[in-house]
């Protein structure tokens, strides 16, 4: 297993280090499905910053390791993370016109 790990950080660390591979922060998303395909619109303040199409295969796959991703940190820190419809939910009606 650890190679496995060591392997996996090395491919990282090659795709963060190559200069052609663009990198892209993104704070939101919207997600949208076709017959055969997944469209992921990732977003940076509410706008397009770059899109994702992939199989349902793929994006399944992806999902589920990222939950296994998240919960072991959650597992290692004691906090669970909360996802931003919980965070809207917790702040709705907190904020007046001079806080946004």
């Amino acid at each position: 297993m650890e190679d496995n790990f060591k392997v996996l950080r090395e491919q990282i660390d090659r795709a963060m280090a190559d200069k052609e591979i663009p990198q892209i922060y993104f704070n939101g998303f919207i997600v949208s499905s076709g017959s055969a395909d997944v469209t992921v619109v990732l977003q940076r303040n509410n706008r397009p910053v770059a899109i994702l199409n992939t199989s349902y295969t793929v994006a399944k796959t992806l999902i589920t390791n990222l939950g296994n991703l998240i919960a072991n940190f959650e597992n290692v820190t004691e906090k669970p993370i909360m996802t931003t419809s919980e965070i809207d939910e917790k702040i709705k009606g907190t904020q007046n016109d001079d806080n946004k």
